[in-house]
């Protein structure tokens, strides 16, 4: 018997967007749910069964770093996040990373870099090779 597909909640308030992520996770097999807010995002997670999630760095109610920090830093063992973002500043992926973030995925993202990455995502290393 096959383990459970890893079920992934995507936060991201722009509806084009939201819809790309979850088409490419459910492609790479992935049982995905989605919020539109920062709120939504924390109840979600608060009922479990999630394996990551992936949030967008600028959200209407609550700044993604925001819900990046109470999901990694709240010590429990470390909920796995990545997080989006369209900032262009240089500093960016340093910014997320220190709030706990697992990984950054700049927009635009390539659809290849997420199919590659998502192994790393949800187990937190590296694949030994990407299909």
């Amino acid at each position: 018997m096959s383990p459970p597909p890893p079920v992934i909640l995507v936060v991201e308030d722009h509806p084009y967007v939201r819809s790309l992520l979850c088409d490419l996770l459910e492609l790479a097999a992935c049982r995905v749910e989605t919020a539109v807010s920062g709120s939504e995002a924390l109840q979600r997670v608060a009922a479990g069964g999630l394996d990551l999630v992936l949030v967008d760095r600028r959200m209407p109610d609550m700044e993604g770093l925001d819900i990046c920090r109470l999901l990694t830093h709240t010590g429990r063992r470390p909920f796995p996040v990545v997080m989006l973002s369209a900032a262009a500043e240089t500093t960016e992926r340093a910014v997320v990373l220190t709030a706990g973030a697992r990984d950054y995925l700049p927009k635009p993202f390539d659809v290849d870099d997420v199919w590659q990455r998502l192994p790393t995502w949800l187990t937190g290393t590296p694949p030994d090779r990407v299909c």
